[in-house]
Parts: C-alpha cells; sequence; structure tokens
C-alpha cells in the first residue's frame, strides 16, 4: 500500500512538471504582453513631446512637458524591471523544476508527501528566496506600471485643459 502511494506520488510530480513548463509558457506570455503595452505607452508619450510644440506653437508652458517626460521616464524603468521579472522568473521555474526532478529521480522508496508538499509550495529554502525575489520584483514592477498608465491620463488631462482655455 505504502510502496503504491509512493508511486502516485512520483506520477503526480511528473505531472506537475508538466504544468510547471505550461504555467511557465503561459507567464512568459503574459509578461511580454505587458512590456509591450509599457513601450506603447513610452512611445505615445514621446510622441506628444515631440509634436507638443507644433501643435500649439511654442505657447505651452514647461510644466505642461513635465507629466510626459515623466511618464516616458518610468515607463523605461518599467519595462527595464520586466526584464528583471523575466530573469527573476526563469530562474524560479528552473530551481522548481530540478527539485521535481530529483524528487522523481529519487525513486518511489523515497518519495513522501512532505516533500512534494514544500517543492508546490516553494517551501524549500532555495524555492522560497527566489519566490521572495521574484514577489519583490514584481510587486516594485506593477507599481511603476500602474504609475506610468496613471502619469499618462494626467498628462492627456492637462493637455486637454490647457488647449480649450488658450
Amino acid at each position: 500500500m505504502n510502496n503504491e502511494l509512493n508511486t502516485r506520488l512520483v506520477e503526480a510530480a511528473t505531472r506537475m512538471i508538466d504544468y510547471l513548463d505550461r504555467d511557465y509558457e503561459i507567464t512568459q506570455k503574459h509578461e511580454s504582453d505587458n512590456a509591450s503595452r509599457i513601450v506603447w505607452l513610452v512611445a505615445i508619450s514621446g510622441f506628444v513631446l515631440v509634436n507638443l510644440p507644433n501643435l500649439k506653437g511654442n505657447s505651452l508652458p514647461s510644466p505642461y512637458y513635465l507629466p510626459w517626460i515623466i511618464t516616458a521616464m518610468i515607463g523605461v524603468a518599467t519595462h527595464w524591471l520586466y526584464r528583471s521579472v523575466n530573469a527573476k522568473d526563469l530562474r524560479l521555474f528552473t530551481i522548481k523544476r530540478e527539485q521535481y526532478m530529483a524528487y522523481i529521480l529519487s525513486g518511489s522508496e523515497n518519495a513522501t508527501l512532505d516533500t512534494l508538499n514544500n517543492i508546490n509550495t516553494n517551501q524549500t529554502e532555495e524555492l522560497k528566496v527566489a519566490a521572495n525575489d521574484l514577489s519583490r520584483t514584481t510587486r516594485l514592477t506593477w507599481i511603476l506600471e500602474t504609475a506610468t498608465v496613471v502619469l499618462l491620463i494626467i498628462s492627456f488631462g492637462l493637455i486637454l485643459l490647457w488647449f480649450p482655455l488658450h
């Protein structure tokens, strides 16, 4: 009975590798889409900065340019952080996959539910460090992405307020 349970645990670990591979693929696609969105926001900000003087002559006060400049700068920083998130996600994926493989290779006689559960929930020491590092970077990236979008909206709002008044 115990041997059958251990064999099933090893089979479950094998299926979890397949799930992990698919999850990583989806995550990378999602992060790539996010980075592309940020590139577009930076491009919009740059386009406005280049063309704004031509729309209203040179009468636009310089404080109206500042939100566009800050939006572009934060957008570039966010895009760079997405690269860091991808690298840290790859690190977590690799460590987790290696631990699953080691679990499978140890054989059914050494398989325990606790060990498998620790890998699944990032409770091994290596996984804890990698997961926490990824979480911190992801949180900072999300904050900067949100700031980029909010500043872009504020920038458009300021321009929309300026043009009808002058």
